[in-house]
C-alpha cells in the first residue's frame, strides 16, 4: 500500500500545483499519471513472469534506458507517433516492440499492456541485432569502410561520429578540428551522448587518447590531466556496458608525411629500436623499469646512435606516454571489458618492444589477446561479439606452400601457425577437423615446398571440394604473390559464393584478421542470427568485392598506374598534397577510376565472377549474386597507398 499512498500524495500534489498556476496539464501527462495509477493499483498475476533477456541487456519498450519499461516510454512513444518529438535512432530500435519493422499504434498499446501487467512484451534471446557504438583508429578504409560492410553483413546497428572528428591529417593537408589528429574532447561528448542509444561499444584507444594511429606515435605530452579523463570515462562505461576496446603496441618508429618525418628518419629511428634490450621479468617487469631501459642494450650499455638527443627524447617520451595510459586503463577496467591489442610494425627479434608486450600480456589476463598487427583489430572486435552474442563456430585449417613454421613475415614476432592460433582464441573460434567444421580456413604460404603456382592450385582445388558440398571458406593469401592465386581462381570456373573471407592486404597478420572476421561474422549472422535481409546480404557482398578488389586490383594493378601518373606531375606518391589543386584532383581520381574499371582488367574480371556465382543466404541457401558497380574512387591520405571506392549492389 506505500505505493498506492505514494501516488495519492503525487497526484494531490499535481492538482494543487495545475489550480495555483492555473496550468491545465497535457494529455500526455494525464496519460502517464493514469498509467502510473494502474500500475501501482493492479497486483501482478503470479502466473506471469517478465523475461528480461534483450540484446545487450536492454529491452524492448524501454526506449529511454533507463533499465525499465515505464510510461515515461509510453509518453515517448506517443510522441514519436504523432510527431511531436521523433526518436533517436538508437531508440528507434527498442521502440519497435513487436519486432515488425514498423513503429505504430501497436507497439504503445503492447507497452501499455505490460505497464498494466496485463500481457508482458516478449523479449528476444540475446541474438537480436545490437546497436554498437563505434570509435575508429583513423579513417583508412579498413577502418570504416569495410567495417560498416562487415557490420551489415552480421546484422549490427552501427554508430559512428563523422569522419572529421577522427580522421588524420599528414603533413600539408587540410586540418580537422583537431588539427591533424581526431578531435579527442568532440569524441568524448560524442560517447557521451549515445551511451544510452548503444548496447555494445567498440572503442579505439589510441583515437581516443592519442587522436589515431598516428598520433599515438607522436603525442609527447607529460601532462596527462585530459587523457586520464577519458580513461576514466571509458572505464566507468565498461563497469555499466559492453565494451571492446582495441589499441596497440607503440611501433618501432614514427610516421612519414607527420611531423617532418621522412623515410630516412623512419629508417634511422626503426633501425635504433630493433636493437635488442635486457628483458625483465617476475618483479623486475615493471612500467618504470620498462621506461630506464629504453636506452640501453641486452648488455646495460647505452645503444650507440646518430640521431640528436632531441629526438630520442621526444620519442622516448611518446612510448612512455602511450605504456602509462594503457597500463591505467588495463588495471581499473571493468571485469567483463575485452581488449586486442595489436604490436604496430613489429620485428621478429627482441626489440624495444619486447618488455612492453610481456608487459601488457601480463595485465590483459584473460580480458584480452594480444597480436602482431594493428589494421585489423577492429574487424576482429566486432568477430568476438559476434560469436559471443550468437554463437561459436568451428574451424579447420590447410596450409599450402609449406612456410606455416616459419615467422609469418619480417613485421612479425610469432610462426604464421601461431598467429593464426592466437587469432582464433580471440575470436573464439574452436578448431575441428575437416568434416566437421562450420569454416574451413585456406592459407597459401609462402612457397617453401613447390612453386606459388603449384600451391595456389593445390588451394583451389581444396576449395573447390568444399564449396562442392556447400561448405563456407576462408581465404588467406600471404604468398606475396597474391595476383597468382587470384587470377588462377577466377579462371577456375568455380562457384566464388562460398568464399566467405578473402584476404591478401599488407601484413600477414593484417590479412589473417580480415578474412577471418568478415567470414566468421557473416557465418554467424547466418547459422545462428536473426533473419537474413536485402542489408545483411548486400553488406557482405561489398565485404567480398572490397577484398578482392582492394587487395589485387588495386594494390596490384591500379596503384601503379596512380604512383605513374603522380610522379609524371612532380609529386610524391607518399603525400601528393602538395601538388593538388581541384582539377589535378579529379584527373588523379579519374586516372583511378580507368585502372579500376578497365574492360579486361582484373576487378572487372572478378566482378563478372562474382555475379556468376551463387550468394549464400539464409539455412545456406542459395541466391543469385547481385550486379556489382565500383564507384567514388577516392584516396582519403593523399597516399596510394590507401585507397578508397564505393560499391553500389542493386
Amino acid at each position: 500500500y506505500k505505493n498506492q499512498l505514494a501516488f495519492l500524495y503525487k497526484m494531490n500534489v499535481f492538482q494543487f500545483q495545475c489550480i495555483l498556476h492555473d496550468n491545465p496539464p497535457d494529455t500526455e501527462t494525464i496519460i502517464s499519471l493514469l498509467l502510473l495509477f494502474c500500475t501501482v493499483f493492479t497486483v501482478m498475476p503470479s502466473e506471469l513472469a517478465v523475461n528480461t533477456s534483450a540484446a545487450g541487456g536492454r529491452l524492448y519498450g524501454d526506449i529511454n534506458a533507463d533499465g525499465e519499461i515505464s510510461a515515461a516510454d509510453y509518453v515517448a512513444l506517443r510522441r514519436h507517433i504523432l510527431k511531436s518529438k521523433i526518436l533517436d535512432d538508437g531508440d528507434m530500435k527498442y521502440a519497435d516492440v513487436n519486432r515488425d519493422g514498423t513503429i505504430n499504434s501497436a507497439d504503445y498499446i503492447a507497452i501499455r499492456l505490460h505497464i498494466l501487467k496485463i500481457s508482458l512484451i516478449e523479449q528476444p534471446d540475446g541474438k537480436a541485432q545490437p546497436v554498437v557504438a563505434y570509435i575508429p583508429l583513423d579513417d583508412r578504409p579498413v577502418n570504416v569502410e569495410r567495417i560498416e560492410y562487415l557490420a551489415a553483413s552480421a546484422g549490427i546497428t552501427l554508430l559512428m561520429p563523422e569522419s572529421p572528428l577522427f580522421a588524420t591529417r599528414l603533413d600539408g593537408q587540410p586540418q580537422n578540428s583537431g588539427g591533424q589528429i581526431g578531435d579527442r574532447k568532440a569524441l568524448l561528448e560524442w560517447l557521451k551522448s549515445v551511451e544510452r542509444k548503444a548496447d555494445i561499444f567498440v572503442i579505439s584507444l589510441d583515437q581516443m587518447l592519442s587522436g589515431g594511429l598516428v598520433g599515438s606515435r607522436w603525442l609527447d605530452n607529460t601532462d596527462l590531466t585530459f587523457e586520464y579523463e577519458v580513461a576514466d570515462y571509458i572505464i566507468t562505461l565498461t563497469k555499466k556496458k559492453q565494451v571492446c576496446l582495441f589499441d596497440t603496441v607503440m611501433r618501432l618508429a614514427s610516421t612519414t608525411g607527420f611531423g617532418g618525418y621522412g623515410m630516412n628518419e623512419y629508417s634511422a629511428l626503426r633501425s635504433y629500436a630493433a636493437a635488442a634490450r635486457k628483458q625483465l621479468a617476475g618483479d623486475a617487469l615493471t612500467v618504470e623499469n620498462i621506461i630506464a631501459g629504453y636506452r640501453t642494450g641486452s648488455d646495460g650499455s647505452i645503444i650507440p646512435t646518430s640521431l640528436p638527443e632531441k629526438a630520442l627524447t621526444k620519442y622516448f617520451s611518446s612510448r612512455s606516454r602511450k605504456l602509462r595510459l594503457a597500463d591505467y586503463i588495463f588495471r581499473n577496467s571493468g571485469d567483463d571489458m575485452f581488449c586486442f591489442v595489436g604490436i604496430d610494425d613489429s620485428t621478429p627479434q627482441i626489440s624495444i618492444q619486447t618488455n612492453e608486450i610481456n608487459y601488457i600480456t601480463s595485465l590483459l589476463g584473460a580480458n584480452g589477446s594480444l597480436f602482431t598487427g594493428t589494421d585489423e583489430l577492429a574487424m576482429m572486435c566486432f568477430s568476438r561479439l559476434t560469436t559471443d552474442r550468437l554463437g561459436t563456430l568451428s574451424v579447420s585449417t590447410e596450409y599450402f606452400g609449406g612456410a606455416e613454421n616459419q615467422a609469418a613475415d619480417s613485421f612479425d614476432v610469432d610462426s604464421l601457425a601461431v598467429c593464426l592460433e592466437k587469432h582464433y582464441d580471440g575470436m573464439r573460434l574452436v578448431r575441428a577437423d575437416d568434416t566437421g567444421a562450420d569454416l574451413h580456413v585456406l592459407v597459401l604460404t609462402r612457397p617453401v615446398t613447390d612453386n606459388n603456382a603449384v600451391n595456389s592450385q593445390k588451394l583451389i582445388n581444396a576449395y573447390k571440394k568444399y564449396s562442392a558440398d556447400g561448405k563456407p571458406v576462408a581465404i588467406i593469401d600471404i604468398s606475396g604473390d597474391p595476383a597468382t592465386l587470384a587470377n588462377r581462381l577466377i579462371g577456375s570456373g568455380a562457384d566464388l559464393g562460398y568464399v566467405f573471407g578473402y584476404s591478401s592486404w599488407n601484413t600477414a597478420a593484417n590479412s589473417i584478421g580480415i578474412s577471418l572476421s568478415n567470414a566468421a561474422c557473416r557465418l554467424a549472422h547466418l547459422k545462428y542470427g536473426e533473419a537474413d535481409t536485402d542489408e545483411n546480404r548486400a553488406g557482405f557482398v561489398r565485404s567480398v568485392v572490397f577484398s578482392f578488389c582492394k587487395d589485387i586490383g588495386y594494390k596490384h594493378g591500379a596503384k601503379s598506374a596512380l604512383d605513374s601518373y603522380i610522379s609524371s606531375l612532380g609529386g610524391n606518391t607518399l603525400n601528393y598534397y602538395s601538388i593538388v589543386t581541384p582539377a589535378v584532383e579529379r584527373n588523379i581520381n579519374a586516372v583511378f577510376e580507368k585502372a579500376m574499371t578497365a574492360s579486361g582488367g582484373f576487378c572487372a574480371r572478378i566482378i563478372k565472377a562474382l555475379e556468376k556465382s551463387s550468394l549464400i543466404t539464409e539455412n545456406m541457401r542459395k541466391t543469385a549474386f547481385p550486379k556489382v558497380t565500383l564507384t567514388g574512387f577516392r584516396l582519403p591520405w593523399y597516399r596510394t597507398f590507401e585507397a578508397a571506392f564505393d560499391i553500389t549492389v542493386s
